[in-house]
């Protein structure tokens, strides 16, 4: 088993996991007995990669995506095979350095999606393709590291979460660079879909987008300090028609506070009270939910006792909850009450 304080879980896929540690090491473990089925070091077989690898993705089959600063690997894991590799032609890296889990890469069938402070690129994983590489306003976007990426379902745009705990700048000056960008991937065309602080984000269906949106209730508190006091945030969660940027329901906000926040978003199909659901699971800080995707409505609610810093899917009835600092990992069932 390894410390989960170095690993962050990308996903867990038919009861394999796959994560990379901070060496920059990349893997697929047994998700029933935790042991190791396979491993990459940098710089091992045909990658020849020595940056250490930030994100690995799960494609089909043995199939999987290793991410590092300047190249993308298309890999059959199995069968330790290079498939196709994918470099980066700009100056700057794929994953910017202030995006330490590699949040802002995602794959959908084969098309693979990922940003850093300035570019977005979409690659067709099959053929090698860079299908758009688009540069966000520089005016709206530039200073701004998106919180999460996401496709829609049938993978024809690409959507950007924006906005920061708090700003230094007046509310005019940083209100543009926050809510969800959607950019078509056959045009490279841009628009809004909301305009409230979005840190996590995930398709519900052909044209519905789930949405965490944050807000700061002690901004003046925190810039008075000098960025020293605990953030005490507003988080809930809003589905939006991304065709007409409606928004068809929000949940109930909730409260918490801390000096870092953590958050995760997932749509996943559950089982509740014997029924199969579309399930929204949310988590900040040590609080989670798991809201009904159809309605808004919180099916199940809980505080942990430490921060959760990861939360997936380990079977149709169970989650597992990996904590911050005692980096425990813990499964429980969506029939009960969680603590």
């Amino acid at each position: 088993q390894k410390n989960l304080s170095i690993i962050k879980f990308s996903f867990f896929i038919k009861k394999l996991g796959f994560c990379v540690d901070q060496l920059g090491n990349a893997y697929v473990l047994n998700v029933e007995d935790g042991s190791c089925i396979w491993k990459i070091a940098p710089g091992e077989w045909e990658t020849k990669e020595t940056n250490g690898f930030r994100k690995i993705l799960p494609v089909k089959d043995e199939k999987a995506v290793l991410i590092t600063k300047k190249g993308i690997f298309y890999i059959d894991w199995k069968k330790q095979q290079l498939i196709r590799e994918m470099k980066n032609d700009a100056e700057e890296d794929f994953l910017s350095e202030r995006d330490r889990d590699g949040a802002c890469c995602t794959v959908s069938g084969m098309n693979l999606a990922i940003a850093n402070v300035h570019y977005l690129w979409v690659y067709d994983l099959e053929s090698g393709e860079c299908q758009l590489k688009s540069q966000y306003d520089q005016e709206k976007y530039s200073s701004d590291q998106a919180n999460a990426i996401a496709f829609d379902e049938k993978a024809e745009n690409v959507f950007l979460a924006f906005g920061n705990e708090w700003e230094y700048a007046e509310p005019s000056a940083s209100e543009s660079k926050e809510g969800v960008l959607k950019i078509r991937i056959s045009t490279g065309e841009k628009s809004r879909v909301a305009t409230e602080k979005a840190k996590k984000i995930c398709a519900v269906s052909e044209n519905q987008m789930a949405v965490l949106h944050m807000e700061c209730i002690n901004e003046d508190e925190i810039i008075d300090h000098g960025g020293m006091s605990a953030v005490q945030a507003k988080y809930w969660i809003t589905l939006y028609d991304t065709e007409e940027g409606k928004k068809q329901w929000s949940s109930v906000p909730y409260t918490v506070s801390g000096y870092t926040i953590p958050e995760t978003l997932l749509l996943r199909d559950m089982e509740i009270n014997g029924e199969l659901k579309k399930v929204l699971v949310v988590s900040a800080k040590d609080r989670i939910q798991l809201i009904d995707a159809e309605n808004g409505t919180v099916i199940r609610e809980g505080i942990f006792r430490e921060d959760i810093v990861n939360v997936v899917q380990a079977d149709k009835r169970r989650l597992l909850v990996a904590y911050y600092l005692t980096h425990i990992n813990e499964v429980i069932d969506t029939k009960t009450i969680l603590y």
